[in-house]
């Protein structure tokens, strides 16, 4: 479910989740409209320090960075192709 989930964001939504992981950032920071979506779908939340990222959102972050490591050549980890 991650897997779709994070597929369906846009490059500048997985550019501001990897900001909210760095911490720090307040909702008026970004825009209404991809908060609310980024919220909405699980990925962040929000607290009197700022946003942060859900578990899921985690999850979704980690995969996306392996996903996106094999597909520029770096690391193997889905393993040799299946022929």
């Amino acid at each position: 479910m991650s897997h779709r989930i994070f597929a369906a964001l846009s490059t500048n939504e997985e550019k501001t989740l990897r900001l909210i992981a760095r911490g720090g950032m307040k909702p008026r920071s970004i825009g209404a409209g991809e908060f609310t979506r980024l919220q909405r779908l699980g990925l962040v939340s929000e607290s009197r320090t700022g946003l942060h990222l859900t578990e899921l959102g985690q999850q979704c972050l980690g995969e996306h960075a392996a996903v996106r490591g094999n597909a520029e050549g770096g690391g193997n980890e889905a393993g040799p192709p299946l022929i």
